[in-house]
């Protein structure tokens, strides 16, 4: 059986060989790369009460970071962004533009897949466009 000294040592040898292999995918521009972060408290609660031992709030901070797999990397071109807004399509858009923008085959695929676990006997997806009529 290792030592407790061994095993913290390759924990911490192994720990930081991860963080230098995120910290190299994370730095690749063509994955898209999502950050959470929040904060963490709990109180340490001093069950054998003693001189010097005393009641204590630890703060922290967690970070969970995850690559998205099926996330198109250029819709985060800044560049195409800023483009699109010196178009000022906004002054002229309207609803059947702003219908014709939704993916009206993965609506009818939601649709579908709703209408298999729901009791009712609709032939048809309802969906966006057949909603609204122009």
């Amino acid at each position: 059986m290792p030592t407790l000294e061994t095993i913290c040592h390759a924990l911490t040898s192994l720990s930081e060989a991860e963080a230098h292999a995120t910290f190299a995918h994370s730095a690749d521009p063509d994955t898209a790369r999502f950050l959470f972060v929040d904060n963490t408290q709990n109180y340490h609660l001093q069950r054998d009460l003693r001189i010097g031992r005393e009641h204590m709030m630890n703060v922290g901070m967690s970070g969970l970071w995850f690559e998205a797999l099926d996330v198109d990397i250029t819709v985060f071109d800044l560049d195409a962004k800023r483009a699109l807004i010196a178009l000022n399509n906004r002054k002229v858009a309207t609803i059947k533009d702003l219908l014709d923008l939704i993916d009206q085959e993965d609506c009818s695929d939601a649709s579908n897949h709703t209408e298999s676990r729901s009791s009712s006997k609709r032939s048809t997806p309802i969906c966006f466009s057949t909603l609204v009529s122009f």
